[in-house]
């Protein structure tokens, strides 16, 4: 999402930029190197498997498909913003109620030494051993 918006506010004073021009200058209108790398992969991201061939037209023809290219990415921009706010609620929710499990992670292990604690095994070596440590034999 931030390399979109990141996208968007460098490619947003272009289209100015080209609107303001005449037809004959937007003919000869060349791609600034302003666009990195992250920019152009944002753009590519959003056109799927077509975003190479984007990328080459816009360095073929930037005046055709600079204002092309920067609705599309305004509105994937707002489609992405609003699946993560619904992401977030749901994310919440998760972490609301994971919290208080999360706070007895050790449960478990105490759980597993009562259950070999309480087996007849155990119980039964414990019984023979107790009375001895009393200093009383068995039997």
């Amino acid at each position: 999402i931030e390399a979109n918006t990141s996208t968007i506010r460098q490619i947003a004073p272009l289209i100015e930029e080209l609107e303001n021009m005449t037809p004959d200058e937007r003919s000869r209108f060349e791609m600034p190197m302003t666009l990195r790398v992250i920019h152009l992969r944002s753009i590519e991201r959003i056109y799927g498997d077509h975003g190479s061939e984007v990328l080459e037209f816009m360095d073929r023809a930037p005046a055709t498909a600079l204002p092309i290219i920067l609705p599309r990415l305004r509105q994937k921009d707002e489609e992405w913003r609003r699946a993560r706010r619904d992401m977030n609620r749901i994310w919440r929710e998760v972490y609301e109620k994971n919290y208080h499990k999360s706070l007895d992670h050790r449960s478990f292990y105490f759980k597993q030494v009562d259950k070999k604690r309480l087996a007849p095994k155990s119980l039964v070596a414990e019984i023979k051993t107790h009375p001895m440590e009393q200093g009383v034999e068995p039997g």
